[in-house]
């Protein structure tokens, strides 16, 4: 889930993500100037900040800021992020679990605009806030939703079982920002993209190639190794059963942090 531009995609960028918010957004896209989020370090990043409001962004934002445009589609029974649509679309609603076929409806017209469908806060208890719809349809899951609770730790047991079954999804972290007291871009996604193209930044987060933050000091580099071949982030590496991985982790900006690698036969395997 994490990683840099390995030396045979030189192209390739880290761009910082703050993907799902709401606090001051409704402000800016009535008439204020977007302002970014603070940068917080050396290593500075351009900035991709998308929207949850019905509104538009034009004349508010600096040509070197991009914008995808989303929404947190806030059913009764569980909340999923429409990331990456056209100015203008916006997704109904007004539906429930037992209505069959209604959210694969809107799931693949977000995919037909090139989109991607995000559980928000799947397994947050309370009332409209934990997902009924299930995780089969969607591309991505929050696994990380504002400062970190014991929530998010239910996130990450979902998303792990989800691997070990065989489903390929992806793991992001959103701020969810509310109030002006939240902090916009805690955490945001640091995504590994050809481009910060809308197209490829979305390809990118699809295909996992981005990791979670808590602000942007903190880097992650990840790479993983097997009888000569390498994988980053949303790669696989090709292995047999008996073969040995050497994984490589490289963390600046989180002093005295704990690695924990997630692994196939067991919970996880704690390092330092």
């Amino acid at each position: 889930m994490v990683g840099r531009p390995r030396p045979d995609r030189e192209h390739a960028r880290r761009h910082g993500l703050a993907d799902h918010r709401h606090a001051g957004v409704r402000r800016a896209a009535a008439g204020a100037p977007v302002r970014r989020p603070a940068r917080g370090g050396a290593r500075a990043r351009p900035r991709l900040v998308p929207r949850s409001t019905g509104v538009s962004w034009r004349g508010n934002v600096p040509t070197d800021l991009l914008v995808l445009n989303p929404e947190e589609v806030t059913t009764r029974y569980g909340h999923w992020l429409a990331v990456g649509l056209p100015q203008g679309e916006w997704v109904d609603w007004h539906y429930a679990p037992a209505d069959g076929g209604v959210l694969d409806r809107h799931v693949r017209r977000v995919h037909g605009f090139g989109g991607l469908a995000v559980a928000a806060h799947p397994m947050t208890p309370g009332t409209g806030a934990l997902l009924e719809f299930g995780l089969d349809r969607v591309d991505a899951l929050e696994v990380w939703n504002g400062p970190w609770t014991l929530d998010d730790a239910a996130n990450i047991a979902v998303w792990h079982t989800m691997l070990r079954l065989g489903k390929r999804i992806a793991g992001l972290g959103n701020s969810d920002a509310h109030s002006p007291s939240d902090v916009v871009g805690q955490p945001h996604n640091v995504v590994n993209a050809a481009s910060p193209s809308r197209a490829d930044v979305l390809d990118a987060l699809r295909r996992g190639r981005s990791y979670a933050a808590e602000h942007a000091g903190v880097t992650v580099d990840f790479t993983a190794r097997a009888h000569g071949a390498t994988a980053g982030p949303g790669e696989e590496l090709p292995l047999s059963l008996f073969d040995a991985v050497d994984v490589t982790v490289d963390v600046s900006g989180a002093p005295d942090a704990v690695i924990t690698l997630h692994t196939e036969p067991s919970s996880s395997a704690p390092s330092a």
